[in-house]
């Protein structure tokens, strides 16, 4: 998987476009925030295409205010509302979802705290390594992560959200055997990619009967 300005600014604004077509086709009010992650998926591909465009060139260290913002959604909004907007949306519930959302809070604030310490993007040709000031328990914080993004998918009553699930843990594999130092750049792609499947999931639920099982 390979990146740069043009890529990423032509695949997020496609996902914001596909994301604003599913935002408004919700028509349940708890469908609303997940409705809105391709949108915050897609803006955050196109948040990377100006720290690509702000590159001096490969190997070179990127720090500034798109880099913080980069970093604040990947690191911090994606772990604590991922969750979350699954909890609001989703009929039934299981109990795992609940815990997915407190180590989602924890590895937030985790990642929060690294991030106001300081961050910066190297620049690595095709893909950025996005770095912050002194993650604890690194590998533990990266499984708490990928927990708190994937297993609520995976674990939901929902065909599309356990498809979802299943790509997500797929791309986070992909990722990782990529390179490992550059793992958030792939692996957010990735998940801004296949969250369109959120908007066939938005239209379906806007098209059934209001009297759907709750």
């Amino acid at each position: 998987m390979c990146w740069s300005a043009p890529a990423d600014l032509v695949t997020g604004s496609v996902i914001v476009g596909i994301g604003i077509v599913g935002l408004a086709c919700a028509r349940d009010r708890r469908d609303v925030p997940l409705a809105a992650l391709p949108v915050l998926l897609g803006a955050h591909q196109l948040i990377e295409s100006r720290i690509y465009a702000d590159s001096p060139g490969d190997g070179s260290v990127v720090r500034g205010a798109a880099v913080l913002a980069w970093t604040l959604i990947a690191f911090v909004a994606l772990p604590l509302c991922v969750p979350l907007v699954l909890l609001v949306a989703e009929r039934e519930r299981r109990r795992i979802q609940y815990v997915a959302a407190a180590v989602g809070a924890v590895v937030a604030l985790v990642l929060g705290v690294a991030v106001f310490r300081g961050v910066h993007a190297t620049d690595h040709g095709h893909v950025m390594e996005y770095g912050a000031t002194g993650i604890p328990w690194l590998p533990v914080v990266l499984a708490g992560y990928l927990f708190a993004t994937c297993v609520p998918f995976l674990t939901s009553y929902e065909r599309t959200m356990r498809e979802l699930g299943v790509a997500l843990a797929i791309g986070a594999a992909l990722a990782a055997a990529i390179s490992l130092l550059a793992f958030a750049s792939i692996w957010c792609g990735f998940a801004a990619a296949v969250s369109v499947l959120i908007v066939r999931r938005t239209i379906h639920a806007a098209h059934q009967l209001p009297e759907r099982l709750l």
